[in-house]
């Protein structure tokens, strides 16, 4: 069965020569798609997802495609996990930002057999640059969901599985090149935590909102 995405842009100006909003479903080669993310790079869309081909090695790679704010692709490009994962849950709308210096973007991830969080740095012509993994032996599994500038490197936030099943909100700072400078995580016995907003406030003050179930 082939996947399609519908993406919907409305632009509503007050101006009469504003320009008109696109509805378009998108197909890439004979692949399922699923888009997760989005944002303005100027005057061009850049919106993240998966895709898994019907050709071998038949994984789920991160793609990246550039479209024109007409709804027309302008390219794209997948990335596949080296190790042999298939990538899974590009998380919406916080798991893609371009860098404070305009040096390319920064996708979150994850990597289902692995149950890792997927952290990874995209050039601008979109090579990839870096990508970081980093295993937890005390939670079965871990799933990045928001990440922010800061002027020394990225803030971090997403939810860990603990080994007794219960789940965690967890913060990680991390530099310009995907090394950790420090973790903290935040929850309560006999309750799950969930990670919702996101904010830098100062180098000592960071703003969290989430929810506890």
């Amino acid at each position: 069965m082939k996947w399609l995405f519908t993406l919907f842009l409305l632009l509503q100006f007050p101006q009469l020569n504003a320009q008109q909003g696109f509805i378009n479903a998108y197909q890439l080669d004979d692949s399922e798609l699923r888009f997760g993310n989005m944002l303005l790079d100027n005057d061009t869309l850049i919106v993240t997802g998966l895709m898994k081909t019907d050709t071998a090695p038949f994984l789920w790679s991160i793609l990246f495609v550039k479209i024109d704010t007409n709804g027309v692709i302008l390219s794209y490009k997948t990335h596949i996990d080296i190790l042999g994962a298939d990538y899974s849950w590009v998380e919406p709308p916080s798991g893609l930002i371009k860098t404070a210096d305009s040096s390319g973007y920064i996708i979150l991830g994850h990597a289902f057999q692995r149950s890792n969080g997927v952290i990874m740095k995209l050039n601008n012509n979109v090579g990839k640059e870096w990508v970081r993994e980093y295993p937890d032996p005390n939670s079965l599994q871990e799933i990045y969901e928001n990440i922010i500038s800061l002027p020394d490197g990225y803030l971090v936030g997403g939810r860990k599985q603990k080994l007794d099943y219960q789940e965690d909100i967890f913060l990680m700072k991390i530099d310009g090149f995907g090394n950790v400078i420090w973790e903290q995580s935040y929850g309560t016995l006999m309750h799950d935590e969930y990670i919702g907003s996101l904010f830098y406030q100062n180098a000592n003050e960071y703003i969290l909102g989430g929810h506890r179930f």
